[in-house]
């Protein structure tokens, strides 16, 4: 990534860095801001995203080894005076599962004068995406010219460690994972005042990270409950009547009784729970997958088709008995693990202690101080001070101490 000014003049030395540089040909995405005028596709740098006309612009090359072109969409494009605004989404052929898709905002701030109002654009675009797409890898980069991210209500980790430009650092990329990216100063391209910068990625999957849960489950079949059905069924429930005192102790007694019957008949099974598993795949959506990936090696892509509709549908059946088992324990009082449950589903991520509000300026704040302050501004001593001494005289009519009520008119 960097900006490389004029793009036109240093296409030919782009073509060679990827034909003859490591560091460029097995680069996944390049990203650039630039003056442009004329841009053509070369063979062997990628698919051209985006291309503008005459003066600054945004520009991202996608390798096709890495993502396939039906998978990168573009998904916002605009340019004001104060910022231009390239967004794509990707989908490559391999991503970690805790991550939908991979979301990609290239920016272009002007100058520093007008950072305060790119902030604020670059925020509002952010949040949208951050609200339809909660699971997305997000990368914003680009240009930032003095226009800091950090100070606004968005939380992301800043990941360009080098000098961009002489001593400062310009180019900026931006991330909502920590620790995703080691930055490596690269040279000039041409006669560019900026230097390039090699984003490494060092961001380890979940699965990678966290070893596996190995938990202990009950396998429920209909010959483990007829045998629970026989014991039951044989046991002597007036004992536990004559030996108990009250409800209670008979309640609690029949209880773990029937625990340890299940626990003695139901057969036991010793399972792996990965950390990236969403908890509503289960057994049966597994089942379907796996029936999916059978077909896909046969290559029979009518059944594939009608497979992938019941996946999807077992999915939201499962889904579904998720979100049953959450609300039910709302009937339990136990709302650490509503709320887990529901952050788990929406996909919600409290990063910020901060929201931020779009159309919403400086003098429209500051008008909402002074409506709920005004009541500060007013010197109210001299009425207090009446008050008090009307209250507190005991020869007046109208204190609380004696004398009349004051008359009503």
């Amino acid at each position: 990534m960097g900006n490389v000014q004029s793009l036109t003049n240093k296409i030919d030395e782009i073509s060679a860095n990827c034909k003859y540089l490591n560091e460029f040909r097995s680069n996944t995405i390049m990203t650039h801001t630039s003056q442009l005028t004329v841009l053509r596709y070369y063979e062997g740098i990628g698919q051209l995203i985006l291309v503008k006309g005459k003066g600054g612009g945004v520009c991202i090359y996608v390798n096709e080894k890495w993502c396939h072109p039906n998978n990168a969409l573009i998904k916002h494009h605009s340019c004001f005076p104060n910022i231009e605004i390239l967004t794509v989404s990707l989908r490559p052929y391999y991503l970690p599962r805790e991550f939908s898709h991979i979301i990609i905002h290239t920016v272009y701030v002007p100058h520093r004068s007008v950072a305060k109002p790119a902030t604020l654009e670059l925020v509002d675009i952010i949040d949208q995406f951050e609200s339809s797409a909660p699971d997305a890898f997000t990368i914003i980069n680009g240009d930032f010219n003095h226009c800091d991210l950090r100070k606004s209500s968005v939380h992301y980790y800043q990941q360009v460690k080098c000098a961009t430009r002489d001593t400062a650092t310009l180019d900026l990329l931006y991330t909502n994972v920590k620790d995703a990216y080691l930055s490596i100063q690269l040279p000039k391209l041409g006669k560019a005042d900026h230097n390039l910068v090699n984003l490494v990625p060092r961001y380890r999957s979940i699965v990678k990270r966290e070893k596996a849960r190995v938990i202990t489950i009950q396998q429920w079949n209909d010959n483990a409950v007829d045998h629970l059905r026989a014991e039951l069924d044989s046991t002597d429930w007036n004992m536990f009547v004559e030996a108990s005192d009250d409800l209670n102790e008979l309640t609690q007694t029949i209880s773990d009784y029937i625990s340890f019957c299940v626990d003695n008949v139901i057969p036991k099974k010793e399972v792996k729970v990965f950390p990236n598993n969403k908890p509503w795949i289960t057994k049966k959506v597994k089942t379907v997958i796996n029936k999916k990936k059978g077909l896909f090696k046969k290559g029979d892509s009518s059944a594939l088709r009608e497979v992938q509709k019941e996946l999807k549908r077992v999915i939201a059946q499962e889904k579904a008995a998720y979100r049953d088992k959450i609300e039910s324990l709302f009937t339990d009082n136990n709302m650490r693990r509503v709320w887990d449950g529901i952050r788990l589903m929406s996909g919600y991520r409290n990063n910020s202690n901060s929201c931020h509000i779009s159309e919403i300026t400086l003098d429209y704040a500051n008008d909402l101080n002074h409506f709920y302050n005004r009541f500060d501004q007013q010197d109210f001593s001299h009425e207090y001070s009446k008050l008090q001494n009307v209250l507190t005289d005991p020869s007046s009519n109208s204190g609380v101490r004696g004398g009349r009520p004051p008359a009503v008119q």
